[in-house]
């Protein structure tokens, strides 16, 4: 098997000839691409590599918060004129023509003078643009075109270039499809705003034809042009057609240059890490303006934080001036903000040290929400406020996962409540089971509560109190005028498949349910939704609990009757769903017809997770592994690195088929790629060697797993505890999950008599919620514990020489006091 990784590696690497100079004569991809460009680019002087930056000499100090913002103009004009225009818009936005109840409104001559004025309706509609309601900046520039005001492209560019910084890019394309119509014509800005809302709303089909409009227009493409059209590809996990990019834009007069490794190193992170754009992107980060270079080391930042992969998190962040992020190295490194060990450092750009911003500090937020580190979060937060550096809902979305992590979801909800209009204040009250004030309502103030932030608030408090606080949140948003979007029918998709356990068909329901034009079914929805699916048929095929162990060496239990008719299956197409089929007559098929047919028109190909759904598909559930590893080949291909879950979902396929070497092997092969075994990999294994009637080697793959500082879970323990129970000994069982208990919380005595199976069972449901139930174990605690199993299962193995005396087993299995009646 290890061979068989290697060699699909080399095919991987060979796919790289995206980075790489178009010539035949070049046998493997070279040690720094685009190098030609990057010796003709280090020839010239700085303010000569890139057209945007000025002479170090002639620059003033830059803030790197205000790059790329606007300053919207102010309207003088009576607040009385604004809101008979507002009441204007809302009905002509209604019925798309002019009513005769508003001819009287339109007959008022301020009205109509203003309506008529080309400057005044393009500083109105671009004020509407970063409004609550900026649909009403499109409704304006209809309505002035439609009284015959005859507006320059300027008024599209600066309204489009509003509605491009709050997100909105379904409202984007419709502006620049309705500046076209009312002029004619349009400009390379606009093209290229377009360009980049069809990548963000998941239109890659029309990606192709953006050089057409240009080629349409008599509009000449510019190197930004090109740069989108790559992005798109490389988000829709399309390698073959980013090469078809860049031959195009070499081809029209833009070789690839630093501006080019920053656009692939921003959009690279969904492959996985990839040392060779990484160095290429650090040896040009001296060419580009600082703010762009602080963006490309803030996204390899977190690329490498997303692998757990603090070593190279380290070098990235010495590029930065080290006073200014004093406090990350603190908290995330430790009081001395070392490592241990000496980095290989990238070079330093030449115009000085990198200045942090929100989004480097939010990268860190993120990363202490897996640690529930709610001190760090707030010292970051305290040392972001410190510099200057101006919070944003990110920001507090960011925070807000820490206090729900830590356990505080009152303080998270005030939090909100407070950065909130005070006539909404009451909404809240129902999502607070207590009151808790906050002091940070001073650092976030000015900073309206977005999708993202109600998104993080929906997602902890459905944790806490279940569906029912979905109604408070959406009556909170609406009120508040913020819209759901894509994300929050992720999270309540995950919900319902992950805590409440629904039927794959009643997941499909909701989903259809919650779409609507504006919200689109997604590759993520259909991540969950395929999880759900095979999660539902490796119930059927295997059953759940220990007796699905235990029936293997019952000579009265039989094996549960196959199912394969009933289950999934896989299709010839790898997009957008990786090939898994779903069954016509168990009505999946039709339901999720027109959300296959949708992202399947959109040309949306399969990414890293949906590859390693039809893995596990095919080696758990239909026990292909030749099929599985074609899978994984065509992953190398594609220029996916695998990640954990790709090698566990093979892991997984070889222990069910009894293959135990194989597994480990590509246990093995997962280190060797860089990526850290975690607690899902060695359950697998645990597992394995309890359905071959084992549990010695069952024990010894958990030692192993401690002694590689990993933290034991409710299911690895759960699994230890199984292997004893197939072979008849519920003793050992119970011993070992009595003594293994305090990895999650203290054993409560009041349970300490129950039956085995009642016992497992309550051992079970502190899995549900584990981040509310796993208490911390110090490292006394886990080396007590361990002394504690190795004692325990001393005994059993001196037994195990003896013959197995089924009878006393079961009788073991009952209480101590029911024995003593007995």
């Amino acid at each position: 098997m290890l061979k068989s990784v290697v060699l699909a590696r080399r095919q991987h690497l060979d796919h790289f000839v995206l980075f790489k100079r178009c010539d035949p004569s070049v046998q493997r991809p070279p040690l720094m691409p685009f190098r030609r460009t990057v010796a003709l680019n280090a020839s010239r002087r700085p303010d000569q590599a890139h057209p945007d930056r000025a002479s170090p000499t002639s620059r003033r100090p830059l803030n790197h918060n205000a790059f790329f913002q606007r300053k919207v103009p102010n309207i003088d004009m009576p607040p009385k004129i604004v809101a008979l225009i507002k009441d204007v818009l809302t009905k002509y936005a209604a019925h798309r023509e002019i009513p005769k109840s508003i001819h009287a409104i339109l007959a008022n001559p301020s009205v109509s003078e203003f309506l008529l004025e080309k400057d005044s309706v393009r500083k109105l509609a671009e004020n509407f643009a970063c409004s609550r309601t900026p649909q009403r900046s499109l409704d304006l520039l209809r309505l002035a075109h439609h009284l015959g005001c005859s507006m320059k492209q300027n008024a599209y560019e600066c309204a489009t270039f509003q509605l491009a910084l709050s997100k909105q890019w379904r409202l984007v394309l419709a502006l620049v499809a309705q500046g076209k119509q009312h002029t004619g014509r349009t400009t390379s800005r606009l093209l290229n705003w377009r360009a980049r809302a069809l990548t963000e709303v998941q239109l890659f089909n029309l990606l192709h034809t953006v050089l057409e409009d240009f080629k349409r227009h008599h509009i000449t493409p510019t190197r930004r042009t090109f740069h989108l059209i790559l992005s798109g590809h490389i988000r829709n996990h399309d390698l073959a057609r980013a090469k078809d990019c860049l031959h195009a834009m070499d081809n029209a007069g833009f070789p690839p240059d630093a501006s080019t490794h920053a656009t692939i190193a921003n959009y690279y992170r969904s492959f996985g890490t990839n040392p060779q754009i990484e160095e290429g992107a650090l040896a040009n980060l001296s060419l580009l303006h600082p703010v762009v270079a602080v963006s490309v080391a803030n996204n390899l930042i977190r690329t490498h934080l997303d692998s757990q992969d603090l070593y190279n998190t380290h070098r990235i962040l010495s590029l930065f001036h080290r006073a200014d992020i004093e406090a990350i190295f603190g908290v995330v490194f430790g009081s001395d903000g070392t490592f241990g060990v000496e980095k290989r450092l990238p070079p330093p750009p030449s115009f000085g040290p990198l200045k942090p911003n929100a989004a480097t500090f939010e990268n860190f937020l993120n990363h202490r929400v897996s640690h529930s580190d709610l001190s760090g979060a707030l010292r970051l937060l305290d040392a972001m406020v410190s510099q200057d550096i101006a919070p944003t809902p990110r920001t507090m979305a960011s925070l807000i996962n820490v206090y729900f992590a830590a356990k505080q979801g009152p303080a998270a909800v005030q939090l909100v409540a407070d950065v909130c209009d005070k006539q909404y204040t009451r909404l809240f009250k129902p999502l607070m089971s207590q009151t808790s004030p906050t002091t940070l309502q001073s650092h976030f103030a000015g900073v309206l509560p977005n999708v993202h932030v109600f998104n993080s608030l929906l997602k902890g408090l459905l944790s806490a109190h279940g569906l029912g606080c979905v109604q408070h949140i959406l009556r909170i948003m609406k009120v508040t005028n913020v819209a759901p979007n894509e994300k929050t029918v992720e999270i309540l998709l995950a919900h319902l498949n992950q805590v409440e356990k629904a039927r794959p068909r009643d997941l499909l329901r909701v989903l259809r349910k919650l779409l609507s034009p504006s919200i689109v079914p997604t590759l993520r929805h259909l991540h969950i939704l395929v999880s759900c699916i095979l999660r539902h048929e490796k119930y059927l095929l295997y059953g759940s609990g220990w007796n699905a162990f235990a029936r293997k060496y019952s000579q009265t239990q039989r094996q549960p009757a196959g199912k394969r008719l009933w289950l999934s299956t896989a299709t010839s197409s790898m997009d957008p769903l990786a090939g898994v089929d779903l069954v016509p007559h168990l009505g999946r098929q039709n339901l999720a017809r027109p959300i296959l047919a949708s992202l399947a028109h959109h040309d949306v190909r399969s990414d890293g997770p949906a590859l390693a759904l039809r893995i596990r598909h095919d080696a758990v559930i239909q026990s292909d592994m030749d099929s599985a590893r074609e899978i994984f080949s065509d992953l190398l291909a594609r220029g996916i690195h695998p990640n954990e879950y790709h090698f566990s979902a093979l892991m997984e396929g070889y222990a069910r088929s009894g293959d135990l070497e194989a597994a480990v092997d590509m246990l093995d092969s997962a280190k060797q790629s860089g990526i850290k075994p975690n607690v899902v990999m060695f359950t697998i294994l645990i597992v394995g060697h309890a359905r071959q009637g084992n549990p010695r080697l069952s024990l010894q793959v958990f030692k192993d797993m401690v002694a590689s500082e990993i933290v034991p879970d409710v299911p690895s323990i759960d699994a230890v505890a199984s292997a004893f129970y197939a072979v008849g000994s519920g003793s050992m069982a119970r011993k070992v999950l009595i003594t293994l208990w305090p990895y999650i919380q203290s054993f409560p005595a009041s349970i300490r008599d129950l039956p085995l199976k009642e016992l497992a069972s309550h051992f079970r449901s502190l899995h549900s919620n584990p981040s509310n139930t796993r208490s911390t174990v110090s490292k006394e605690q886990r080396l007590q514990i361990y002394r504690e199993l190795v004692d325990v299962t001393k005994l059993w193995f001196i037994d195990r020489r003896r013959p197995l005396n089924r009878k006393r087993c079961r009788n073991l299995q009952r209480p101590a006091r029911a024995r003593s009646q007995a």
